[in-house]
């Protein structure tokens, strides 16, 4: 399975770890995107449930890009196992 090679994959332990400020200098820096994948609810491999963590942020972070004139399409968040290699293709490049 391929997916684009347009994008740069950055790995960290939990979508928890990714952070409001990581999200804004990407789109500082020009990113046209940012694209998180992130465990199912409710199938947290740490205690945190770090994915709840890292939904809240998007849903705040886009309403933050509407008020500042950008689409909030630009940033999205899909929840999957790390057995879903097909449905982690499929969200990429549709991204």
């Amino acid at each position: 399975m391929q997916y684009t090679t347009e994008m740069r994959l950055i790995r960290v332990m939990c979508t928890g770890r990714v952070d409001l400020a990581h999200v804004l200098r990407a789109f500082s820096n020009g990113i046209d995107g940012v694209f998180i994948g992130g465990c199912h609810l409710n199938e947290c491999n740490y205690i945190t449930h770090g994915n709840y963590h890292a939904l809240n942020m998007v849903l705040l972070f886009k309403k933050v890009l509407e008020h500042v004139g950008l689409s909030p399409d630009r940033l999205r968040i899909e929840f999957m196992s790390g057995a879903d290699a097909g449905i982690f293709v499929e969200s990429v490049n549709d991204f």
